[in-house]
């Protein structure tokens, strides 16, 4: 199930975002792990791992990025007056 980032109010686009992050730096260091092993060098299946890590890797990134848009556009639509 789904959940539509519109649809979600300040605090729970934080905590997404949080949890997002944390996920994130979870795949950067499986992707930086592999990153001292030529590619090359490497079988099939551990180009494959690479690839998909890092396929995963930018999902989450461009999950991140539409959560902070929507974090943007909820901030600057509050409207505070000094």
């Amino acid at each position: 199930m789904a959940t539509k980032i519109k649809g979600l109010n300040f605090e729970q686009l934080v905590a997404a975002e949080k949890a997002a992050n944390a996920v994130r730096k979870n795949y950067e260091d499986k992707v930086a792990m592999s990153r001292g092993i030529d590619y090359d060098s490497q079988n099939e299946k551990q180009q494959k791992e690479y690839a998909e890590l890092s396929r995963r890797l930018s999902l989450v990134n461009a999950v991140r990025l539409k959560i902070l848009n929507e974090m943007e556009k909820k901030l600057l639509n509050l409207g505070y007056d000094d």
